[in-house]
């Protein structure tokens, strides 16, 4: 998961993808920017959801999308071993 991105960092973070992709390692397609209500979150041991009452929807929509990637890529590793 590249993590904490900046407006900035879009060709360097292209730039990564492109050799941990050809390195063959995986890399979540969902990335998260740097955003306060990441940083807030994690100093109380919270997500962005539960911390600035849930205004943050770009936050919160980043976590869901990241989380649900995940979800999907258990079920597919899950049912592979099923399978095997």
């Amino acid at each position: 998961v590249f993590n904490d991105i900046v407006s900035t960092d879009h060709v360097r973070v292209a730039e990564a993808r492109k050799f941990l992709s050809a390195e063959k390692l995986p890399v979540a397609n969902q990335q998260i920017t740097h955003r306060g209500s990441h940083i807030s979150a994690m100093n109380v041991g919270k997500t962005a959801a539960e911390v600035n009452s849930g205004r943050d929807k770009a936050a919160i929509e980043e976590i869901d999308a990241l989380w649900a990637e995940v979800k999907k890529l258990a079920r597919a590793a899950a049912k592979q071993r099923a399978d095997a």
